[in-house]
């Protein structure tokens, strides 16, 4: 059956409707298991040629490569860092998504994924002040504000963050400046009131012989702003950012 044919049995409106739909899945933890769209298209359009269902059944599969709507049940278990309390707690988002990230994700793509848009804009301008007020401080060869603003927890001590400090104005981490790339908001139960963002910077700088190309900061966004960690990534490390 022609698209013209198939268009003329549902008619323009509902096709159009009908083809958006059918990229509607539920997943779980990331994952698309139901054909949601697909399943209520079938019931809606009833008995009808198979023939009339291909362009449907094709915008389902584009759905679960990655780009259409999503119902996404998923689990996060975070540590709250002052009490070391962990705990579980489930999430559902309604939303849609344009790429292949499905596959991605079921192909396992070992690049990290980090976040540029506008969502958490007040945090991330919060979090950016701490970090330039950080790269002051490395500027200044001024170890005190890092050891000041550290969050210390798993046997981390105040010497073992000014020996960091110093390991990085050795290898001049900052030397050649640094560009912001991205973020990762860690979510918290709202009765926790509890936030951490990690923020992600270009850099470049060599340790023997290895070459790093991104340093990530993850900050504590309570009432006194406290980073957390600290680490630089190799180039080999790779990223995908979404916008």
């Amino acid at each position: 059956m022609k698209m013209k044919e198939i268009i003329g049995t549902i008619g323009i409106f509902k096709f159009i409707i009908l083809m958006i739909a059918s990229t509607f899945w539920i997943m779980v933890e990331n994952i698309p298991y139901v054909p949601l769209g697909l399943l209520v298209i079938a019931y809606f359009v009833g008995k009808q040629e198979l023939k009339v269902y291909v362009p449907f059944v094709l915008m389902s599969i584009i759905g679960f490569i990655g780009t259409g709507i999503y119902l996404n049940t998923y689990t996060t278990i975070r540590t709250i860092i002052a009490t070391g309390q962990t705990f579980e707690s489930s999430h559902f988002n309604l939303g849609y998504k344009c790429g292949t990230s499905t596959m991605d994700y079921l192909l396992k793509d070992n690049r990290i994924i980090i976040f540029d848009d506008g969502k958490h804009s007040e945090e991330i301008k919060v979090a950016q002040l701490y970090v330039k007020n950080f790269e002051k401080a490395f500027h200044d060869n001024n170890s005190t504000f890092m050891v000041e603003s550290f969050v210390y927890q798993n046997g981390i001590t105040k010497e073992r963050v000014k020996t960091v400090f110093e390991e990085m104005q050795e290898n001049r981490w900052l030397s050649r400046g640094s560009t912001y790339m991205g973020y990762i908001y860690w979510v918290y139960l709202k009765k926790l009131n509890h936030r951490e963002i990690s923020l992600f910077y270009n850099v470049n700088f060599e340790i023997q012989n290895e070459v790093y190309r991104t340093l990530l900061y993850r900050v504590v966004l309570d009432e006194k702003m406290q980073l957390t960690e600290i680490r630089a990534l190799k180039e080999s490390r790779k990223f995908r950012i979404i916008k």
